[in-house]
């Protein structure tokens, strides 16, 4: 999980943390709460993040990564999420921006 992560959260609405009960079947079971923390650096939540369709922006015809590649040299993970919350998205409309923000809230992410 890095800050990135949690920025990018934060600045969409996006609970960044999720607890879930973990049971321990050893000698005594054991109940636990354990946190699970989403992170846009797992290949799963980068792939879903990058291949979002937002209507506003493009037509809907690319995906986010279609739009930053165009436009930028991103070489990894990190830069895209970087490039993402600190650049991309503070320059929409705030119209574009609420799209974008709402895109992100709505897809199924995982949490590890």
């Amino acid at each position: 999980m890095t800050n990135l992560s949690k920025q990018l959260c934060k600045l969409c609405g996006l609970k960044y943390c999720k607890e879930k009960v973990v049971i321990n079947n050893g000698q005594t079971p054991n109940v636990d709460i354990k946190p699970f923390y989403l992170d846009f650096e797992q290949p799963e939540n980068f792939v879903k993040l990058m291949e979002l369709r937002v209507d506003g922006l493009s037509g809907g015809t690319l995906t986010l990564m279609g739009i930053l590649n165009k436009e930028y040299w991103l070489s990894d993970r990190q830069d895209y999420i970087k490039f993402l919350y600190k650049y991309y998205i503070p320059a929409l409309t705030p119209l574009w921006q609420d799209e974008l923000k709402q895109a992100i809230r709505e897809t199924e992410w995982v949490y590890g």
